[in-house]
C-alpha cells in the first residue's frame, strides 16, 4: 500500500472547511453519533495545534522579554533591532493562538449543539 503526499491546506481554510461542512450536516439531521464523533476528533486536532502554539508562544515572549532586560542593561543597535523583530513574530504568535483559541470555542458550540440533537436535551450552553 502506498501512500500519496497530500495536498498542505492553511489553517484559515481548514477551519472555514470543517465549519461549513459541519453546518451543513447540522440541517441534514442523519446520524448525530458518527458526525459527533468526527467532529470531536477534529476538535483535538485543534486543541493539538493550539497547545503547540502556545509553547512557541510562550518561548518566543520569554526571548523577547530576555532581550527587553538586555536592552535596558546596554541599550545597542542589534539588540534594538532584534526587539523589533521579536516584538512583530511575538504579536503575530499570538494573533494566531487567538485566532486558534476562538476555534475551538465556536467547536465546542458546535459538539454542544451535536449533543443536544443527538440526546434531545438542551442545557442551553450555547446561550450562557
Amino acid at each position: 500500500m502506498t501512500i500519496k503526499p497530500v495536498k498542505s491546506i492553511s489553517i484559515k481554510n481548514y477551519i472555514e472547511t470543517h465549519e461549513t461542512f459541519m453546518r451543513n450536516q447540522l440541517k441534514l439531521e442523519e446520524n448525530f453519533e458518527d458526525l459527533q464523533a468526527y467532529h470531536l476528533r477534529q476538535i483535538k486536532f485543534i486543541q493539538h495545534e493550539r497547545l503547540i502554539h502556545l509553547l512557541v508562544l510562550m518561548l518566543t515572549s520569554m526571548i523577547w522579554f530576555m532581550n527587553v532586560l538586555f536592552l535596558l542593561k546596554e541599550p545597542i543597535l542589534g539588540l534594538v533591532i532584534i526587539f523589533f523583530i521579536l516584538g512583530m513574530l511575538v504579536g503575530f504568535y499570538l494573533m494566531h493562538y487567538l485566532k486558534l483559541e476562538n476555534t475551538v470555542q465556536r467547536w465546542y458550540c458546535i459538539y454542544n449543539t451535536l449533543e443536544e440533537k443527538r440526546t434531545g436535551l438542551s442545557c442551553n450552553l450555547n446561550q450562557i
